[in-house]
């Protein structure tokens, strides 16, 4: 349910409040895969909040390892610091999971 409801308010073009219920949804269930991809995306993507979405991809990967779409928001973070080695390490990481 959350999750749509975010999904509604993003398509709105209405960042903050998706971000804000996507944060509801983590505080239900930490460890739930999906609401963190979704949390890094929007505050990478949307937002631009990079630390945020570092955090929350890194959770998303501490839950599940093979999460490609994590690897490659890290991918993107790091890019954006210049740790390029970081960069290509988690492009590779994310490419073999996909």
């Amino acid at each position: 349910m959350l999750l749509k409801m975010a999904s509604i308010y993003k398509k709105s073009n209405e960042f903050q409040m998706a971000a804000n219920v996507l944060e509801t949804a983590y505080n239900i269930e930490n460890s739930n895969t999906q609401v963190l991809i979704q949390l890094a995306l929007l505050y990478a993507k949307n937002l631009n909040q990079w630390k945020k979405a570092k955090k929350y991809a890194e959770q998303a990967l501490d839950f599940d390892p093979y999460c490609s779409k994590a690897c490659f928001i890290l991918a993107e973070y790091y890019e954006l610091i210049g740790e390029i080695e970081k960069t290509k390490w988690y492009l590779k990481r994310g490419k073999r999971m996909n």
